[in-house]
């Protein structure tokens, strides 16, 4: 099995996964249209308003889906004699193909539901995952608006997946006592001990020099989400070159 058939396996993993987080999704879509439908035929009116923001959920489901990529794949792959290297030439391949297949959907399903927006009296509402960070430009068009959304949209959640890829490698490496550490300790140093240590110690100052400076190199300050993408870009290439050391040193697990 080479490059090619690699990339085919990995990729097929995938598939029934996106399906049915698409077939949910649209199924909410419309059970939402259906209550707000019916809450305009009895009442005359929309009483109530749904926001449908793309992006969100896509994240979420693409950080899972790189969680679950690493261990089945591997062992599989493996046994059949594919190469380390062709293996996570393989996964970067197949993480830029769903990431893209999943950004453009998200485009897609924002022009649709800003279409059928109206038809509820704009109680349906679509919100840009770009518009949660960034001002829209009133010199920007619709056009360069959708760009920067997709190719946004593209860099996250190939950070996000690269993300979850890592952290699944790490876990398989560790034993028993690692993942345990890693699992209950690193969160609990950085989401606990620190903000702790933090205000306690330093009055916030850590954390307000963190947020600036992911405010600083993901451009919300300056309003320009191709320092996102960028930033997003390169992570990714840091998340896949730590994998790749850690994936040419890990031994097959029964």
């Amino acid at each position: 099995m080479n490059l090619q058939g690699s990339f085919r396996y990995q990729l097929a993993d995938h598939k029934k996964s996106i399906f049915i987080f698409y077939l949910i999704m649209f199924g909410l879509y419309l059970l939402f249209c259906v209550g707000l439908w019916i809450d305009r035929a009895y009442d005359q009116e929309i009483n109530s308003t749904v926001n449908l923001g793309e992006g969100m959920t896509t994240l979420i489901f693409l950080f899972v889906s790189g969680l679950c990529s690493f261990k089945e794949n591997f062992g599989m792959l493996t046994q059949n004699g594919v190469s380390r290297k062709s293996l996570l030439v393989g996964r970067i391949l197949v993480m830029a193909t769903i990431c893209l297949f999943m950004a453009l959907v998200d485009k897609v399903w924002y022009f649709v539901g800003s279409f059928l927006s109206p038809l509820f009296d704009d109680a349906v509402k679509q919100t840009l995952f770009l518009d949660l960070l960034y001002h829209r430009s009133a010199e920007d068009s619709m056009l360069l608006l959708y760009i920067k959304s997709f190719f946004f949209n593209y860099a996250v959640y190939f950070a996000v997946m690269s993300a979850g890829f890592l952290i699944t490698v790490i876990f398989y490496r560790l034993g028993k006592l690692g993942k345990l550490i890693a699992g209950a300790g690193v969160p609990a140093l950085f989401l606990i001990v620190l903000p702790i240590v933090d205000f306690q110690f330093f009055a916030g100052e850590i954390s307000r020099n963190f947020w600036s400076f992911v405010g600083r190199v993901l451009g919300i300050h300056s309003g320009n989400p191709w320092c996102a993408v960028a930033t997003c870009l390169v992570v990714s290439v840091g998340l896949m070159t730590i994998g790749w050391i850690l994936v040419r040193r890990v031994s097959l697990h029964e």
